[in-house]
This record gives C-alpha cells, sequence and structure tokens, in this order.
C-alpha cells in the first residue's frame, strides 16, 4: 500500500468513532421553531417598530425585557454572544422571579435586528420565558 492509501484507510476507520461522538453531543440539545419561540416571548413584538421602539411618536421608547437562565458560565456565555444588551444579576428569588440559583438577564430591545435577538434568545431550552422589565419608580 502507498502512503495515501495508508491515510484514507486511517481516517476511515476514525469515520464510525466521528460520527458517534457527533450524534450524541447533540443528542441534548432541543431546537424548537421559531413559532414555539415566540409563544416564549410575553409582550407584543409587533407594538415595537423597526427600531425597537414603541410608544407616542414625540416620545418613542425602547422596552427593557428579562428572563432567568441557571447560573451555569456556558449558558451566560452563549446568551452574552446573542445578546450584546444584556446585564447579568444574581437572582434573588423574589420579586425579579429567578430563583438563587438562576440568573436573571436583562435586555433591551433598541438594538439592531432586535426581533431575531428575542427568538434566538427564546429558542434557548433554558430560558423558558422572556417577559416585560418594568422599573419600579
Amino acid at each position: 500500500m502507498n502512503t495515501s492509501e495508508l491515510f484514507l484507510l486511517r481516517y476511515v476507520n476514525l469515520l464510525p468513532i466521528i460520527l458517534l461522538v457527533t450524534f450524541c453531543s447533540t443528542q441534548n440539545q432541543t431546537i424548537i421553531s421559531e413559532e414555539e419561540a415566540l409563544k416564549k416571548i410575553s409582550f407584543d413584538l409587533n407594538s415595537l417598530n423597526e427600531d425597537g421602539l414603541y410608544g407616542e411618536p414625540a416620545g418613542l421608547v425602547s422596552l427593557d425585557y428579562k428572563f432567568c437562565i441557571p447560573i451555569n458560565d456556558d449558558y451566560k456565555n452563549e446568551v452574552a454572544k446573542i445578546d450584546t444588551t444584556i446585564n447579568f444579576h444574581n437572582g434573588t428569588g423574589m420579586k425579579d422571579g429567578c430563583s438563587k440559583d438562576e440568573y436573571l438577564c436583562i435586555g433591551n430591545t433598541h438594538q439592531k435586528d432586535f426581533k431575531q435577538v428575542l427568538i434566538n434568545l427564546a429558542s434557548l431550552e433554558y430560558v423558558e420565558k422572556i417577559e416585560q422589565m418594568f422599573w419600579e419608580k
């Protein structure tokens, strides 16, 4: 056998192992449809203009939203890559709706492609719901 045949034989034998590892690594990932993701968003995205703002023309404002994720560095990094407006806070288990084992994530609609950002966040299996954030006065 020549060198290229040996090389090919070696990697053909690894192919089943590569496929098995790939299959096993994707088994825990839940992929949901855009329609299912939209059901997790509790406010009307259609009430926002293309800049992510709503309200009277002379007083347009952005919408702040919140959701909880488990305290996990991989989850936190994934959320931060999807939405650069997110601020992470340790949950208190009280008013914010997150347990002490979760981050309270607060984001804002005044960003490029805000609808897709929200859909991508809602598509994450560990995000149960995304709600409008109402600030206390």
